[in-house]
C-alpha cells in the first residue's frame, strides 16, 4: 500500500475511533486532517510572547488547565515527574492555563511547576480550539511528536500509565521502530490497556 493511501486508511480509523471515545468520554487520538501542530503565540507570567516553534524539535506535552480545574490541578505533581524523568529524551511539557496570569502567579506561589505555563484566558480557548473543535473540557492534554505532528489528545484527566504508553510511542517514532501511521493504529488499544483500574471504576 502506498504513502498517500496508508495515511487515509490511518486517517478513516484514527477518525472512526474518535468518535466511539469522544461518546464514551474516553482519550482521544489525533484526529485532524493536518497532522502538524498549528502555530500560534501565547504570553507567559511575565508577559513575554512565547511561539510554539521554540519546542520545535523536541516531543512536547501540552497541558490545557486552569487554577479552578481540580483534576488539573492534580495533574501538575505528575507532569513535574515526566519533566525530570524525561529530560534525556528530549521530552518537554508546556501548560496553556485557561486563564488570568495573575491567579496563576499567585498559585505557584504554593504549588511547585517545573514546567513553563503561559497564561491567557481568551486566547488560551482559542488555542485549543485549533486542535480540536469539540467543546473544551478541562484538562485538556495534546502529545506531539519530534516532528510537531499531533500524535495524541487527551480529554480529562491522564494517568502516568497513559503517558508512559504515549511517550514509548513516540520514542519509537523516532528510533524509525515504527512510522507514525503504524504507532497510530496501535495507539488507542495500548493507551486504554493502561489505564488504571482506579480510573475506570464506576
Amino acid at each position: 500500500m502506498g504513502g498517500d493511501q496508508d495515511r487515509l486508511t490511518v486517517k478513516r480509523f484514527i477518525a472512526a475511533l474518535a468518535m466511539l471515545y469522544c461518546i464514551s468520554g474516553s482519550p482521544l487520538s489525533a484526529q485532524q486532517d493536518d497532522l502538524r501542530r498549528p502555530d500560534f503565540t501565547l504570553p507567559d507570567l511575565a508577559g513575554k510572547a512565547r511561539s510554539i516553534s521554540e519546542w520545535d524539535g523536541k516531543a512536547l506535552i501540552i497541558n490545557f488547565w486552569a487554577t479552578w480545574c481540580i483534576p488539573c490541578k492534580r495533574e501538575i505533581p505528575l507532569f513535574n515527574e515526566i519533566d525530570a524523568d524525561y529530560d534525556d529524551a528530549d521530552v518537554q511539557i508546556l501548560g496553556i492555563a485557561i486563564d488570568t496570569a495573575e491567579n496563576v502567579s499567585k498559585y505557584l506561589q504554593t504549588t511547585k511547576m517545573s514546567y513553563t505555563t503561559l497564561a491567557e484566558e481568551d486566547q488560551g480557548q482559542q488555542v485549543a480550539a485549533l486542535f480540536s473543535s469539540d467543546p473544551l473540557v478541562l484538562p485538556f492534554t495534546v502529545f506531539l511528536d519530534h516532528q510537531g505532528r499531533v500524535f495524541w489528545m487527551q480529554i480529562e484527566e491522564i494517568y502516568r500509565e497513559q503517558a508512559d504508553v504515549i511517550l514509548s510511542y513516540i520514542g519509537k517514532v523516532k528510533s524509525g521502530e515504527l512510522s507514525y501511521e503504524q504507532a497510530q493504529l496501535q495507539l488507542v488499544e495500548a493507551v486504554q490497556a493502561s489505564m488504571p483500574a482506579a480510573a475506570t471504576a464506576p
